[in-house]
């Protein structure tokens, strides 16, 4: 009679060999679909040729795994076919810290918001969750530092939340237009007054004839007068966005083409400048008045009570009282207010200091 075997330690056999092939296949399978896609199905996996055979059990096995891994969403179209997702590693890796089935879904649906973040009455409608388990996962969620509260400037007053990862969207603060959720209205006008004064000194010239006049008469300015018909050279919105970026004005703050056609689409509403089209460009100038003031708007405070506008070039005729008087369309010679009797052509005249 032959002798026993002897006993040893118990074995699976290939065991060990299986787990790292299938490790191997999971990776082939995720790096082929970041480069490949966004989105797969499972003909789409198969086609891949990373699958020995099209192994339909095989692949089976790696998907499941790489969605245990939350490395793969698996989402669903209308028509009932399964669709693959890959995701990023570090977000996978935010995924696995969600320790229950109700943090997952929470943090899901704040993930699918971005930027623009999602209000808690939104998360407890999609998730129809009881109001204390969303408490709860939200509390668990923040602890972790997946997920942060903040105020959306077009809701302020909703709790809102978003990945603490990354920032809020432009339209959930404001943009740059916004200091902790404040419109900063001492910024965006200090910006409006440099981009005036740049559209102005390029869209004007000075005249000899004003400086000529100012040489013989102490009362006259120099002033500056629009550019000749057919000139090509007026700002555009790049051209102001680079003075702005290398002012320093900004404190920090970028600003794209877009926020600063923003500041000079406010500057044409007001009819302060106006678009003009030439060479294949939109460029912009001082709207047509007859004279410009050379003087500058920015730092410099309003003089004359016009709600800080710029300052026009001032003349004997503009500066007359009758432009801007309250009651002109009463003023006659003999009617209850006439030139005799105008208590503001008195002033304009000296003639109320005797």
């Amino acid at each position: 009679m032959s002798a026993p075997a002897a006993a040893g330690p118990s074995r699976t056999p290939g065991g060990d060999a299986d787990a790292a092939k299938l490790a191997v296949l999971k990776e082939l399978l995720y790096e082929r679909c970041r480069d490949e896609g966004d989105m797969f199905s499972q003909d789409d996996l198969l086609r891949m040729d990373v699958i020995p055979n099209r192994d339909l059990l095989l692949l089976a096995r790696v998907v499941q795994s790489l969605s245990d891994d939350k490395l793969f969403i698996t989402m669903r179209e209308a028509s009932g076919q399964v669709l693959w997702k890959w995701r990023d590693k570090q977000e996978a890796h935010k995924y696995k810290q969600c320790t229950t089935d109700e943090q997952v879904m929470v943090y899901s649906l704040i993930d699918d918001s971005g930027g623009d973040g999602i209000w808690t009455q939104t998360l407890q409608k999609r998730l129809n969750m009881h109001d204390s388990v969303l408490k709860n996962a939200i509390k668990q969620l923040q602890a972790k530092g997946l997920i942060a509260p903040f105020k959306n400037v077009e809701h302020p007053n909703k709790k809102m939340y978003i990945k603490a990862s990354i920032r809020p969207s432009d339209r959930a603060t404001g943009g740059p237009w916004y200091t902790d959720q404040d419109l900063d209205e001492a910024f965006i006008e200090d910006l409006q007054r440099v981009v005036f004064d740049f559209i102005k000194r390029q869209s004007t010239y000075h005249s000899t004839h004003a400086r000529a006049a100012a040489a013989s008469s102490s009362s006259s300015k120099p002033a500056l007068l629009p550019l000749p018909a057919g000139y090509t050279a007026y700002p555009t919105v790049r051209d102001i966005a680079r003075l702005l970026s290398s002012s320093g004005i900004t404190n920090n703050t970028i600003l794209s083409e877009g926020d600063v056609k923003k500041l000079v689409d406010v500057l044409v509403w007001d009819n302060l400048v106006e678009p003009v089209k030439v060479a294949g460009r939109v460029g912009y100038r001082v709207s047509r008045v007859a004279r410009q003031s050379v003087e500058s708007w920015a730092g410099r405070d309003d003089p004359t009570g016009r709600a800080g506008g710029p300052e026009l070039y001032v003349s004997p005729l503009t500066e007359a009282p009758c432009g801007q008087c309250p009651v002109f369309d009463l003023c006659e010679e003999g009617g209850p207010v006439g030139p005799s009797n105008c208590e503001y052509f008195q002033k304009w005249l000296g003639k109320d200091i005797f």
